[in-house]
């Protein structure tokens, strides 16, 4: 007995020396790990394209297989990606909108394509996969005009980052195309051309300046490649990742990698006006772990769990851990099997790591060193002290944790409940409201047990779209999450992901029992971007309705409601503006308008432009309407774009500007706007200001139509009605007037009745010529309210009827616009030779329609006048439409 006591204390003092050359490595890690912390991740937001399978131009190997690639490494640089493969010129288009809806408040926008682009007139457009590029006007119908783009998010983000992988051979099938307005030569060009500029505009945000990357020089030709990927893409994601490598100096090695691979063929190029470094991948803070941990285990017990604390990165990223000093007596096992020297296990296994003393004495001691190792291949060191001591003396150990069976056990009550508390998850299915940022998933909270600050939670599966965030950190696939931080989880569902279901997918793990569990969040556009969101908003999340589709009940409450949750949106506070003046509280209406405004929602600039235009609720003013529209294009709103560029056009209410009219309408319909399409379908199809040219015209209309713009279906069927750029189809003609009138066109239904009166393309049928009058009149149309009157005087058997004609006349009237509609009011002279008795009559008629408030409010020098009044409030009252009074 006195020997083994004598081994116990020299092995003792032997132990005391090893940990003290252990504690000193360990703390000079751990202060090496504190000097490298962390910062806060930007809002960084990604478009990834990648066309391959065109329909009419050459074929592309790799585009498809690129944006696979590029979305992984973007995702783990902590983009949030949206991307697409093969889109067609309307689908490219949309995918863009949910770009730059997405980019609000973002720090950090980039674009990254691979396809076909080409360079006309020293622009670079891209080329959707059903563009033909055969006609002189392909490239402004059926391509996306990069600058565009660019614009707009130079205007909305700090920095932007641009990578063109679209230099391969040009596809023209046409010498010159319409650029604005001029024929551009096309013939010989190369590649993409280098940008006009990447400076940030006067009034842009204070920003950190643009990069453009092109996978060549400009003017040259890139490669497809040999294998999955282009060249300039597998360069790229092979070198993207690479931790606190500024980007210029990523993108010179990634130029290197080109050359190489290319033989010196291709000699990827960049444009710049950062001011700041940017890393793709800042370096996070190293993984931390126990300095000491000790272990004491009974001499022949058969082994026990070790029940080391799990290791943690800043990150929360994946970890492994190796031990690079394993027991000389004894074993070290994971799940049962032996754990060889410098094999990495993940840190997920920690809790079923065991120790087997073996035949190892009382008194035998062991030191087990380790380096925990994150994906970026930094590490910390840890030492776990092993001490083999007799049964008596372990039962007089107050800090022993030891399990003295070898076979599984029960799970300690603390690991019971919080087993119990994970499985309770996969019940759930939170809603997550879109476009508020980062929201509370409102788990459950979990009470940790006395001693339970070290369970920790493993990450396996998070949605391929959206953020999901603990505190300010990204959480990735494979991250872990002490177990008291699930409940604090937030996620930022991707805007246009309504309806899809977002699965995450947990593991629990203590060694004696393991918990696999989850939830599904429920993206949701909240009540009030549903109720009266504006169409094409960029700053908006949902499609939008037009103003007589907002129900202003319904609209009213949700708006209010959305103020009060986030009152910091200014998006909600435009928005219940518009449910304000749908409900024809136009006073209110203005000043949630100019509030929103005044706190940055460009769409209310245009709206309080077009209110001053009509003079709805305040004088009307052209020029005030006009910089209104100005101050909207300057922030790159596609309709402020429209109306101002329609203005220069013009000259209506500033100085006229034909060239930069055009150019401003062109961009809008670039992006997408279809009223824009529809202007310059009138412009070239009628020659307004400048030479005619029906085809380009005709060219407008159809891209509208593909976008199923019910203003392009009625051009089309004027178009065909006429035989204008078209062979005249009568038939075609009905059936785009049917199709726009369904749609809620407002003139369209006026198109249908004539030809029904008229019995052109289809029957003659008075009849129903009335009805499609009478909605056009009752959607505001002068002309269909006119034409029934006129039916009504002149039609036959009960169509006839004065006072019907006198209702219809009076309502016409009222709904002549000066400069837009009947100059000589043909409507009031026909309301003026009506008999008294039957204009008294319409009278009656209009007064059992309105209140008697409000027809006492209605006063009027002539009884012709009061019709006109009377008529035009009981219209105002069914029709809250304010785009058509």
């Amino acid at each position: 007995m006195i020997a083994q006591r004598d081994r116990f204390r020299t092995a003792t003092r032997r132990f005391a020396r090893m940990l003290a050359t252990a504690a000193a490595v360990v703390l000079a890690t751990f202060w090496m790990v504190q000097a490298a912390a962390a910062q806060a991740p930007a809002k960084r937001v990604a478009l990834v394209i990648g066309n391959s399978e065109y329909a009419h131009l050459p074929r592309l190997k790799n585009p498809t297989n690129d944006v696979r690639e590029v979305v992984a490494v973007l995702r783990s640089a902590q983009f949030e990606v949206i991307y697409g493969r093969d889109l067609t010129r309307v689908q490219f288009e949309e995918l863009v909108k949910t770009f730059l809806r997405s980019v609000e408040s973002a720090d950090v926008s980039l674009i990254y394509y691979s396809g076909h682009g080409v360079h006309v007139a020293d622009h670079n457009y891209l080329i959707p996969i059903d563009a033909k590029l055969s006609t002189p006007y392909d490239v402004e119908i059926e391509t996306i005009r990069v600058d565009n783009i660019y614009r707009y998010i130079r205007e909305t983000t700090k920095v932007q980052l641009i990578f063109l992988d679209a230099c391969r051979d040009n596809p023209f099938n046409a010498e010159q195309y319409w650029i604005a307005d001029r024929l551009e030569r096309a013939a010989g060009n190369r590649g993409l051309a280098r940008p006009a500029s990447t400076s940030s505009p006067a009034g842009a945000l204070s920003g950190n300046g643009s990069l453009f990357a092109f996978s060549t020089e400009p003017r040259q030709v890139a490669y497809d490649g040999s294998g999955d990927l282009s060249h300039y893409t597998q360069a790229f994601v092979r070198r993207a990742l690479t931790p606190n490598l500024e980007l210029r100096q990523m993108l010179t090695q990634v130029r290197r990698d080109v050359i190489t691979a290319t033989n010196g063929q291709q000699r990827p190029w960049e444009n710049s006006s950062l001011v700041d470094d940017f890393f793709m991948l800042r370096l996070p803070g190293a993984p931390s772990t126990a300095a000491i941990h000790r272990l004491n285990i009974v001499a022949g017990s058969g082994g026990a769990p070790i029940d080391l604390p799990t290791p943690r990165s800043p990150s929360g990223a994946p970890l492994t851990i190796a031990f690079d000093r394993i027991p000389e007596t004894g074993r070290l096992l994971v799940d049962g099997r032996p754990v060889q020297a410098g094999s990495p296990i993940p840190a997920a296994r920690l809790p079923h790591l065991t120790f087997d003393p073996g035949a190892a004495p009382a008194g035998h001691v062991e030191l087990l060193t380790y380096a925990v190792s994150d994906p970026w291949k930094q590490s910390s060191q840890g030492a776990i002290a092993v001490s083999v001591t007799e049964a008596a003396q372990m039962a007089r150990s107050s800090a022993t944790r030891l399990a003295q069976q070898t076979r599984p056990v029960a799970p300690p009550p603390r690991h019971q409940e919080a087993h119990a508390y994970v499985a309770s998850l996969q019940r759930l299915s939170p809603e997550a409201p879109i476009g508020v940022g980062p929201v509370p998933l409102r788990l459950p909270e979990v009470r940790v047990p006395p001693g339970g600050e070290t369970l920790n939670v493993t990450v396996n599966e998070v949605p391929a779209t959206g953020m999901l965030r603990a505190g300010d950190r990204v959480v990735e696939a494979g991250s872990t999450l002490p177990l008291a931080e699930i409940a604090s989880l937030t996620f930022e569902p991707q805007i246009g992901t309504q309806g899809r279901t977002q699965s995450f997918r947990l593991t629990f793990d203590t060694g004696e029992r393991r918990t696999a569990s989850g939830f599904a969040a429920r993206p949701v556009i909240h009540p009030c971007d549903t109720a009266a969101a504006e169409p094409f908003d960029l700053q908006g999340v949902a499609p939008g309705r037009l103003p007589n589709e907002i129900d202003p009940p319904a609209a009213l409450r949700a708006c209010g409601e959305a103020m009060r949750q986030y009152p910091a949106i200014a998006r909600f506070e435009f928005q219940l503006g518009r449910a304000h003046l749908a409900a024809r509280a136009v006073a209110e209406g203005w000043r949630h308008a100019e509030a929103a405004a005044d706190r940055g929602h460009v769409r209310a600039l245009y709206q309080i432009g077009y209110l001053n235009r009509l003079g709805v609720g305040r004088p009307a003013s052209e020029a005030a309407a006009v910089e209104m529209f100005k101050r909207g294009a300057d922030r790159g709103d596609p309709y402020s774009i429209y109306d101002y560029g329609k203005a220069l056009f013009y000259g209506r209410g500033v100085d006229k500007d034909v060239g930069n009219g055009l150019a401003m309408m062109l961009r809008a319909a670039d992006l997408g706007h279809t009223y824009a399409m529809n202007e310059l379908g009138y412009i070239f199809t009628s020659g307004s200001g400048m030479t005619a040219d029906t085809e380009r015209g005709m060219r407008f209309y159809q891209a509208g139509v593909e976008r199923r713009d019910i203003y392009s279906f009625n051009n089309v069927g004027v178009a065909y009605l006429r035989g204008t750029g078209v062979p005249r189809d009568v038939r075609k003609a009905m059936d785009y007037f049917v199709r726009a009138a369904s749609g809620g066109h407002p003139y369209a239904p006026t198109n249908v009745a004539r030809l029904y009166r008229d019995g052109a393309g289809v029957p003659r049928n008075e009849a129903l010529a009335a009805t499609w009058f009478e909605r056009g009149a009752e959607r505001g149309d002068y002309w269909g309210a006119f034409d029934r009157g006129r039916l009504a005087l002149q039609g036959a058997g009960r169509l006839r009827n004065n006072v019907d004609a006198g209702y219809y006349f009076a309502l016409a009237t009222a709904l002549n616009r000066p400069g837009v509609g009947d100059p000589d009011n043909n409507a009031r002279q026909l309301l003026h030779r009506l008999p008294e008795d039957d204009k008294r009559k319409v009278e009656q008629r209009l007064l059992r329609q309105l209140t008697g408030a409000d027809a006492a409010a209605v006063s009027a020098a002539s009884l012709e006048d009061r019709l006109v009044a009377l008529a035009r409030r009981s219209w105002e009252q069914r029709n809250p439409r304010i785009d058509l009074f």
